[in-house]
């Protein structure tokens, strides 16, 4: 039997929410048991993800389409925008065509310009906590270092203080 695109498409994506939900509870070696000279290869926490905090929504190289991407989904800019191009319609021009592009260009470009500074906002607050100090034992020197948080590992001890 032939199956349709769209239920090959909903079978795939009910396996990964399946797998997704399998792959919840993993084994985890601590690091201080784990033999300092051991390549990052062969070291059993070694594919786990890191603890870098990211929050922004944008790159410098995405900021420009994604923020059309999103500000074109509300309505009302959708709206605005079909005015402008009926108003290129020689029939149904009302005012002339740039001045109906103005209003448009005026509103996407205020939010751009907010969207920037949350962004903004957003990556100052992840630097300054990815380079917060926090302390994690190495068996090496046999106690605990300060290290930053964005270079704790799955494994590691984290020694936490009150209101930490």
């Amino acid at each position: 039997s032939v199956v349709s695109p769209w239920r090959r498409t909903l079978l795939r994506m009910l396996r990964r929410q399946q797998l997704a939900i399998d792959n919840r509870h993993f084994n985890v070696t601590p690091n201080h048991l784990v033999p300092e000279k051991t390549p990052p290869k062969d070291h059993p926490n070694g594919s786990r993800c890191g603890n870098k905090v990211r929050t922004t929504k944008y790159t410098f190289l995405s900021f420009i389409p994604k923020n059309l991407f999103e500000q074109f989904h509300r309505i009302a800019n959708v709206y605005f925008i079909f005015i402008v191009l009926l108003n290129w319609v020689p029939q149904l021009n009302a005012f002339g065509k740039e001045v109906a592009m103005l209003p448009v260009m005026f509103v996407l470009t205020v939010t751009a310009i907010k969207d920037l500074f949350e962004d903004r906002r957003r990556h100052l607050s992840d630097k300054r906590i990815n380079n917060s100090l926090c302390r994690v034992y190495k068996k090496s020197v046999e106690r605990y270092v300060q290290i930053k948080w964005r270079d704790v590992r799955v494994g590691d001890l984290v020694h936490l203080s009150n209101n930490e």
